[in-house]
């Protein structure tokens, strides 16, 4: 799935918060949804969570391995299966300081790239790249 930041999207924020890692009109790549927002791959590599209401959906393909989750209140994700389980990004991010952890969790998230860009069309591969390049998990051969 691809979205692009709409023009002023800063001004769609319903929070104080200030959302970096994206420009307006620019396209990014979606690697999560939620009731709410969108994880996609930041200009800095990282795959940040954003307001839905930030992005116009410019390709609305989901890659297949993906599974829908619902919660209560109607709340729900929809991300790749093996970056699903709870503390998943926890992980990724080394919040809690545990080196093999987030070694782990960025070696499945390489793997599960590197297989939607073989399930993808050239579209999505240059997107996929770029990520892999500057996450610096790396870009296959």
């Amino acid at each position: 799935m691809l979205v692009r930041t709409k023009k002023g999207f800063h001004a769609l924020a319903t929070d104080d918060r200030v959302y970096q890692g994206i420009e307006e009109r620019e396209a990014y790549l979606v690697f999560g949804i939620d009731s709410d927002s969108y994880r996609v791959w930041g200009r800095d590599g990282q795959p940040l969570l954003y307001p839905k209401q930030f992005f116009d959906v410019i390709d609305h393909r989901i890659p297949s391995g993906w599974v829908f989750q619902e919660y209560d209140g109607g709340a729900y994700s929809l991300e790749p299966e093996r970056t699903s389980a709870a503390g998943f990004y926890e992980d990724y991010f080394g919040d809690d300081g545990d080196l093999f952890a987030e070694r782990t969790a960025r070696e499945i998230v390489r793997e599960v790239l590197c297989r939607m860009r073989g399930d993808l069309d050239s579209e999505h591969r240059t997107f996929i790249d770029r990520v892999l390049e500057q996450s610096k998990l790396g870009v296959p051969e």
